[in-house]
């Protein structure tokens, strides 16, 4: 009887040692099984020192010299290593390199890394991502805004010693000066007008509203100083506004009266808005004699001021608002038992829709905020942007709570819902606020508030929604199915901002956003939205933004953009990016000299705990967070917008990429997730339960696919079909636990598997997964490794081994194996005579036999020759070890030297 042994496979353990095929090991460790001979591995060759204190668990090469390295002290909450992301950056030659683990997600390249620092690679970085600006532009223009400033009069104190300026249509407009009446001087210069010895003055001054920067939609306030001679003459002052056709479209007169005590001097004013269609403006001023004698009312020092609209109504009357419908049983109505406090508007309807609203110029103002009180049974509506047809957004309050809705046309008793925002509002009295930007000529952004008046809860807070801009009118309108369920509105404020000073058909609707850039040029996400202003190109504009950034970002630059419209659809256009110290900027540029679209609305940081950063195939990048998949913008390594992530249902360990797909590992079942862009990402769950036990133990082999450690044993995944069990046919699963999976590092080298873990008990080793058709299975070996890498370009395997880079098989000598054979069970008792050794060298070879699990014979091989067994008695069962250094062919041991070949 004769056995030969040809050794080239490694162990499986979960195998019976006398079920094991011929050429398989029970002990297989620091084999080298690449040929068909065993073999020894050449000795690690020392690479590399490390010079950061502490166990180093992760390592890069940069500019294929210089090692990034991290210590388990510098590792973030919860991570286990640093991963590193080569930025694929066209045209690159700065080694831009992403990596997560740390304290945050964080980016270097070759200047910032490798500098003054002991070799203490990396020596700087960058928090990655670019932060989005916390502070709104703050702008104004470079030209006079008519906020509160004075309209130029002609002569509107009697200075010139006559009436110049003033038409006389009645009467006789008389100038006086001071000391003309005993005791009385002007109230400022020294003349003022007097109503002369006619019954009854009146005189007016014409102003073209446009030449002095006077808009539509403005509020225009006359204040002037009064007084009465000993006859007690009465006066008054008012305007009157006439369209371009020179037909009145409406007036503020005061009331004319006389002013007590006799020769003092009283202030008063008038206010109105501008209507829509006025063109000219009127100044009048009015005197009427009390009596005989002289008309003694007397004015002086008038003023008249442009300014923001502001007008408050306690609703007590309908004047400056139109009713409707008018007749029938629909009406609206003054109540003067109702209300906050009564007078109040009153909506009584019956299957049908009453309704107020006034023009006040919303459509061409930058912003405005609308106030009142609100009460309503079944539903009450405040109408804001509404044409006067009644198209707009309302915000409906009532048995049904507050809901934002859009009617098309006063007398729409449903409307559409756009937003439910409270619960029902029955027969409770509300204060609405809304606040308004015009963003544009066709939307604006509404913020919402509305508070119960019986107890001050605040039922909606500052919601904010986009809403069309249909027309320049605010309104009320109330519905119901019953006379009797009734509707009130009282304490009316409406504020509107005043137009800019241009020329209507050269204004545009325009806002600013800014963004950070830091120094590698990437741009972070805008800021919120400047107020908005009526520019032109004549009307340069000032931003101003803050000269600081949060810290460690890099920020280096800021950049303005301004929105645009055209083309049919609108946009934020690059203004100029400019230094980060710099405060202000005037925009004078015209639309057509504007810059790139603003791309980076959608992006935001990365989580301050991505993990698993790598880069995938079609320029972006992918990492973790929890159980969420996170992406960066495509070509934009530092953006990762919020609406690209995927969830899983349980918390992800690891991630690896096959080609275009991302094997994604997690606490329970595997997921694939796959495609070309990352917003267009789809990801499938993977039916079978393969749960990663190490984040480290993550590994890429061709033909495989991506290997880790779970509980069952090693796992791949190819992201086609079911994930497959490497050691199923190897290790039983209390023989992989053994090796306690949670510990793995694991690393892919000439397309084999190199596992490094530390038992429960603190024993340490390695070991060697072959996995190919072909391939040497699995051997063991007693080297570890604390951290590794894989160096595709020059096809070595680096492992850090305490402070050091040794490189797999960089040494000069060769490291002692030990291969112990199948047990072969003896058809028969046999006593074996002799035996012969095939080694290509006999340097160091050493041969065991076990005769019944019992040492037999151990003997160094010297040559080829055969060689006489010691006596002993027949046995049932064999097994041969070889150990050492030389490179075996086979072994053979026979009963009779005439069998050995």
């Amino acid at each position: 009887m004769k056995i030969l042994i040809q050794p080239s496979r490694g162990v499986m353990p979960r195998v019976a040692p006398q079920r094991l095929p011929p050429e398989a090991a029970q002990t297989a460790l620091n084999t080298r099984l690449l040929s068909g001979d065993l073999e020894a591995w050449l000795e690690p060759g020392f690479s590399s020192a490390l010079f950061k204190s502490g166990e180093v668990r992760s390592l890069h090469l940069m500019a294929r010299q210089h090692w990034l390295h991290w210590t388990a002290a510098e590792l973030g909450a919860g991570a286990v290593s640093v991963d590193v992301a080569r930025g694929p950056i066209a045209g690159d030659s700065t080694e831009r390199s992403y990596f997560s683990g740390t304290d945050a997600p964080r980016v270097t390249n070759l200047a910032k890394a490798i500098g003054p620092c002991g070799q203490q690679y990396p020596c700087d970085s960058l928090l990655l991502g670019v932060p989005v600006p916390g502070a709104v532009p703050a702008l104004s223009l470079d030209t006079v805004v008519p906020d509160a400033s004075n309209v130029e009069l002609i002569n509107p104190g009697a200075e010139s010693g006559g009436s110049a300026g003033w038409i006389v249509d009645e009467g006789d407009l008389e100038v006086r000066a001071s000391g003309d009446i005993p005791g009385f001087a002007a109230r400022q210069g020294g003349y003022y007008f007097h109503g002369g010895s006619v019954a009854r003055t009146e005189a007016r001054q014409t102003l073209l509203l446009s030449s002095v920067d006077v808009f539509p939609q403005q509020m225009l306030e006359l204040r002037w100083w009064q007084a009465s001679g000993p006859n007690g003459s009465a006066a008054a002052m008012g305007l009157r506004f006439y369209d371009a056709a020179n037909l009145p479209v409406g007036e503020a007169m005061a009331p004319v009266q006389a002013v007590t005590p006799a020769l003092s001097w009283v202030q008063r004013s008038v206010s109105r808005q501008v209507p829509a269609d006025a063109h000219t403006l009127r100044l009048v001023m009015i005197f009427e004699r009390a009596g005989a004698g002289q008309n003694d009312a007397c004015l002086d020092a008038l003023e008249l001021s442009a300014m923001d609209y502001e007008e408050p109504f306690a609703c007590e009357s309908f004047e400056g608002w139109v009713k409707g419908p008018e007749g029938g049983v629909t009406r609206v109505e003054i109540d003067a038992t109702v209300g906050r406090e009564a007078p109040s508007w009153r909506f009584t309807q019956n299957n049908s829709v009453s309704y107020l609203y006034k023009d006040i110029g919303l459509a061409t103002s930058p912003k405005a905020r609308i106030e009142a009180d609100m009460r309503a049974i079944e539903n009450l509506t405040l109408m804001l942007y509404a044409s006067v047809a009644g198209y707009g957004v309302g915000i409906n309050i009532g048995e049904n709570g507050c809901r934002l809705m859009r009617y098309n046309q006063w007398s729409d008793q449903s409307g559409s819902l756009l937003a439910q925002l409270a619960p029902s509002l029955k027969n409770r009295w509300v204060r609405v606020v809304a606040e308004i930007n015009t963003t544009s000529v066709s939307a604006a952004r509404l913020r919402l508030y509305v508070t119960t008046l019986d107890n001050g809860t605040a039922v909606v807070t500052g919601h904010e929604a986009e809403i069309e801009v249909n027309g320049s009118c605010v309104g009320f309108k109330s519905r119901s199915n019953e006379t009797a369920e009734r509707s009130w509105v009282d304490n009316v404020l409406l504020s509107v901002t005043a137009p800019e000073p241009e020329r209507p058909e050269n204004i545009v609707f325009t806002n600013y956003v800014w963004t950070y850039t830091n120094e590698f040029g990437e741009e972070g996400p805008p800021s919120p939205v400047s107020r908005t202003v009526q520019r032109s190109n004549n009307a340069p504009v000032r931003v101003d933004t803050p000269a600081s950034a949060p810290a460690g970002y890099g920020i280096s630059h800021k950049t303005l953009y301004r929105s645009a419209t055209g083309a049919g659809s609108s946009a934020y256009l690059r203004v100029e990016r400019i230094p980060l110290d710099q405060v202000t900027y005037v925009d004078s540029k015209t639309d057509a000299d504007l810059g790139d679209v603003l791309e980076s609305q959608l992006y935001d940081l990365p989580p301050a705990d991505l993990r698993g950063l790598l880069a995938m195939p079609n320029g972006f990048l992918a990492g973790f967070s929890k159980n969420e998949l996170v992406f960066s913008a495509q070509g934009r390594y530092h953006a990762f917008p919020l609406d690209y992530r995927l969830a899983t249902d349980y918390p992800i360990v690891a991630i690896g990429a096959i080609d275009a797909s991302l094997v994604v590992l997690t606490e329970s079942h595997p997921y694939v997730a796959t495609g070309y862009t990352p917003d267009a990402m789809s990801m499938r769950k993977l039916e079978s339960p393969q749960a990663c036990s190490a984040k480290r133990s993550v590994a890429h082999l061709k033909d495989v696919g991506i290997v880790y450690a779970a509980p069952d044993g090693l796992v791949a995944i190819n992201g086609q079909g079911a994930p497959l069990l490497l050691t199923e046919g190897l290790l039983t699963r209390e023989q992989w636990q053994a090796l306690n999976p949670a510990s793995m590092l694991g690393v892919a080298h000439d397309d084999r598997y190199f596992g490094f873990y530390e038992k429960t008990g603190g024993e340490r080793g390695g070991f060697i997964l072959d996995a190919r058709n072909g391939g040497f299975g699995l051997v063991f070996t007693d080297i570890w490794a604390q951290a590794a890498y894989s160096d595709p370009l020059t096809d070595r395997l680096l492992l850090v081994m305490g402070n050091q880079v040794w490189q797999w098989e960089g040494g000069s000598t060769r490291r002692p194996y030990r291969w112990r054979s199948r047990l072969f069970q003896l058809p028969r008792p046999t006593a074996f005579a002799c035996a012969q050794v095939r080694a290509a060298d006999y340097e160091d070879l050493q041969l065991t036999l076990y005769a019944d699990g019992a040492p037999w014979l151990t003997r160094a091989i010297t040559s080829a020759m055969e060689f006489v067994l010691p006596d002993r008695l027949a046995q049932a069962s064999l097994e041969i070890e070889l150990a050492g250094t030389s490179r075996v062919q086979s072994v053979e041991v026979a009963e009779e030297m005439e069998e050995l070949e």
